[in-house]
């Protein structure tokens, strides 16, 4: 019997393949699969297998062989059998041959081991696994001659189903080198593997060949390795400290966000910080959220899906505060990290009067920030103007981007950059969503290449809207700032800004557009009491019902 260490050191005896063959399932990534000269594959085994699959170093499985098929046995009785190779062992890749009759498909990967994990992918190339605090990890990276997997996964994997791992080589190797003797075999056996090198000659070169065929099994870490429930709880969690105060000679006071470790008003840790204390932080810490479409931020709440949420104030324009105790309890610890490099100390600071009735009072307040408002008052607008005309006057976005009303805020920064990507949110809401072809479906023909705010300017004077004048001045104010958004200075950008009156505060300017912005609908509302009460008096006839 041969050992790893007592082959030669050469080419042909294969020694750096053997050498990186053992020490590929230590690393962070396995490979599972992969064709050519050097072929490996994988598959997981029932434990009890394991003397049987040690007896020989053929392969237990076949590349595009096996799987669910009928079969006879030796009493001539057909069964079904859904195995793919001997002693049980299942293939982590699956490949399918069409035998040239149809193109080559990737590998697939065993569903049960994806349905493990929830791994995600759209094309079958990578496979991500999504985490508790929404962070995605590459889990899977698929090729047509190559699959590897994140090793600690696959540990996981076989902790919970508690099988083995069975790593399978093929490798040939060709040298010219004169052969004399033309038949060396050498087998390579241990408590976890079983290879056989075989050397033989090259009859067509005089050279030699080495030919390489065996296993290695890798036995599954204890149940409590498997990272789910119950065995995943985070008992070295570290709960940052946050700043909460101020001493009299200006030393920050810092405390544990632990929720377990706060005080309450049940006296849970008697002279430790209430678990209702306010922690303040600088705007911008929302920012990394608005950017990313799986998070969502709106009036009251940061969330992440149904992953994670968490309550904020997020109504004061210069600071958004979150109780000490949520931020243990309803961030994910990576997220904490982020938020701990916002935090301030806000002198004589106290949570909006908002959040301290709708989260300590339980009252129902509406919000502070014009973002907020702007946002319920624009999603109102569009259902009561459908269900009393029957259609929308703002359409849905042409790309149907449901972020688009969103992304409405007050920038944690007066930028211009920021200040023209609310100024675009505005156009696109309260202009190019404008419903022109059923407005032209109700008006006498107009001019050629009517645009959308002349249109609306006819139609509301053919209702007899009160206040036309600041309506349409409004929209054509967002246009005329929409058209020259882009433009960091120039004269015609100065004129606009001047001409509009912009300040030079432009967070100040985007909470005046937006409280503007809500004026505009309250007046719209108007065109939809006199459509109701029109279409009491004149009947259906007159005015369509809603379907």
């Amino acid at each position: 019997m041969t050992t790893i260490e007592s082959l030669p050191s050469d080419e042909l005896h294969q020694e750096r393949i053997l050498q990186d063959f053992f020490a590929d399932d230590e690393g962070s990534w396995t490979t599972v699969y992969r064709g050519g000269d050097l072929a490996l594959f994988a598959g997981f085994a029932p434990l009890p297998s394991v003397p049987d699959l040690l007896k020989k170093c053929d392969w237990d499985i076949h590349l595009a062989r096996g799987g669910p098929s009928l079969w006879r046995d030796a009493d001539d009785e057909v069964y079904y059998d859904c195995s793919f190779g001997d002693h049980g062992v299942k293939p982590i890749a699956i490949i399918q041959d069409h035998l040239g009759v149809l193109p080559e498909m990737l590998p697939q990967l065993l569903q049960e081991f994806c349905l493990y994990h929830n791994l995600w992918h759209t094309d079958g190339r990578v496979y991500k696994k999504l985490h508790r605090d929404g962070s995605e990890e590459v889990a899977c990276e698929v090729s047509v001659d190559l699959v590897r997997i994140r090793t600690k996964l696959l540990r996981q994997f076989q902790a919970a189903v508690q099988l083995v791992l069975v790593r399978y080589i093929d490798s040939t190797v060709t040298t010219s080198q004169y052969c004399d003797d033309p038949v060396l075999d050498h087998e390579i056996k241990g408590e976890d593997h079983y290879l056989r090198l075989s050397i033989r000659k090259n009859r067509r070169t005089s050279g030699k060949f080495s030919w390489l065929m065996g296993k290695k099994l890798i036995l599954p870490p204890p149940r409590s390795e498997c990272g789910q429930w119950p065995f995943d709880k985070q008992d070295d969690e570290d709960f940052q400290e946050f700043v909460i105060g101020e001493t009299p000679e200006g030393h920050l006071i810092k405390s544990t966000c632990d929720p377990d470790a706060l005080d309450n008003y049940f006296d849970l840790n008697p002279g430790a910080p209430q678990y209702l204390t306010p922690v303040y932080f600088k705007p911008e810490v929302l920012d990394r959220y608005y950017s990313d479409p799986k998070y969502e931020v709106r009036d009251g709440l940061l969330a992440c899906g149904g992953l994670w949420g968490v309550s904020v104030d997020n109504n004061h324009p210069e600071h958004v505060t979150v109780w000490l105790g949520d931020l243990g309890r309803d961030l994910p610890e990576k997220e904490r990290h982020h938020w701990l490099t916002h935090n301030i100390f806000v002198p004589d600071g106290t949570p909006s009067e908002t959040a301290i009735r709708r989260q300590l009072l339980g009252q129902w307040a509406e919000a502070d920030s014009p973002a907020w408002r702007l946002q319920a008052a624009y999603t109102r607008f569009r259902d009561d103007w459908a269900m009393d005309w029957g259609w929308d006057l703002f359409r849905d976005p042409d790309d149907d981007d449901p972020q688009l009303l969103a992304c409405l805020r007050v920038p944690s920064r007066g930028g211009d950059t920021e200040f023209g990507e609310q100024i675009k949110a505005l156009h696109r809401l309260l202009v190019e969503s404008i419903n022109t072809p059923q407005l032209k479906s109700e008006l006498p023909k107009g001019e050629k290449d009517e645009k959308s705010i002349a249109l609306l300017e006819r139609w509301l004077a053919h209702k007899g809207h009160q206040q036309l004048k600041e309506v349409i001045g409004l929209l054509r104010k967002i246009n005329d700032l929409r058209n020259v958004s882009e433009h960091r200075s120039g004269r015609k950008r100065t004129q606009v800004f001047q001409k509009h009156q912009i300040a030079d505060d432009r967070r100040e300017a985007i909470s005046a557009l937006f409280e503007e912005a809500i004026s505009l609908l309250d007046s719209l509302r108007e065109t939809q009491a006199r459509a109701t009460t029109g279409r009491q008096v004149a009947g259906a006839s007159d005015y369509p019902l809603p379907p």
